[in-house]
């Protein structure tokens, strides 16, 4: 019962541990977000608020979706819908980032990206997760070919049954 008790406590201390690194990662995240907010260094342009080009409704993939209403991101006026800059924070590298509204209307109405979704990564930051994307690809085709490998090795021979079935004459 003793040792019981004690692992109990062991446990709950390794999970407080658990929980004390994820609070400070937290905090570590959203001070790394607050300091960039100020840094817009990678929009290809600077930020500028009065500008807005036009949606061309026609052009939008609304997903399959039975009820289509425009995203938050579009601002309306006079019965029209506009993209406008919008700056957003990176969710890896936390950097304070620029979508414009030229790239929207490139994602949305070229690309026919979905329109519920935004950007949420900065430039190096995407790069870096479609290197990943595409190491994890390749790691997982050789996996696959290594198992193809192994069963072809390991296969039982084929059973010839026009010998075994022959009729001695």
């Amino acid at each position: 019962m003793k040792n019981f008790v004690s692992a109990v406590l062991k446990a709950k201390g390794k999970a407080m541990d658990w929980q004390a690194r994820q609070t400070e990662q937290r905090q570590a995240e959203q001070k790394k977000r607050q300091m960039a907010w100020h840094d817009i260094s990678e929009a290809r342009r600077p930020f500028d608020p009065l500008l807005r080009i036009p949606v061309n409704n026609s052009r939008l993939n609304n997903g399959n979706s039975y009820f289509f209403e425009f995203p938050y991101w579009c601002t309306h006026e006079n019965g029209s819908y506009y993209y406008v800059d919008i700056l957003f924070a990176c969710r890896d590298c936390g950097k304070i980032c620029l979508w414009t509204a030229e790239s929207q209307k490139w994602w949305y109405e070229e690309m026919q990206g979905l329109v519920h979704t935004t950007a949420y990564r900065c430039r190096a930051c995407r790069i870096k997760e479609r290197e990943r994307k595409a190491e994890m690809r390749r790691v997982r085709e050789e996996g696959k070919q290594r198992k193809q490998a192994r069963l072809v090795k390991h296969a039982p021979a084929p059973h010839s049954t026009a010998l075994s079935n022959k009729i001695p004459e």
